[in-house]
């Protein structure tokens, strides 16, 4: 109860002016320069750098299947190049966890292939016992 006289005696607005006070002479937020170029400076920026280096990889690795299917070359280069651009692709967001996407689909393949009658139900159980296994 003794809590409640001490809070009785500040004045809030004092207490305001001093959050506000200490807020602008505080060094770790920048005032300067306000609204729509720090906006720019802050948040459009930083968004456009890191989305041109996710996607300007992968729109050259498409300029390259597409310069290769024009070439007129058969169709199994055009398949081999694909492959390739496609796992760099995969490499490039998943890092080393590319080995574990390309294991599942392999054993997806054989399962397919080999087993005759329950694939469906075969390979979800695979994939799922996959993935709780990683």
């Amino acid at each position: 109860m003794g809590e409640l006289t001490d809070l009785e005696d500040v004045d809030l607005a004092d207490l305001e002016e001093a959050y506000y006070r200490e807020l602008m002479e505080s060094d770790d937020i920048i005032l300067e320069g306000g609204g729509f170029y720090q906006t720019l400076r802050s948040c459009f920026w930083p968004t456009v750098l890191q989305t041109s280096e996710a996607m300007l990889p992968l729109l050259g690795l498409c300029l390259i299947i597409r310069i290769v299917a024009l070439l007129r070359v058969p169709r199994y280069v055009v398949h081999f190049v694909s492959i390739i651009t496609g796992f760099v692709a995969l490499f490039m967001f998943c890092k080393w966890g590319i080995i574990i996407c390309v294991s599942l689909a392999v054993v997806g393949y054989i399962i397919l292939s080999l087993a005759p009658g329950y694939r469906g139900t075969t390979l979800a159980v695979v994939s799922v016992l996959f993935m709780m296994g990683r």
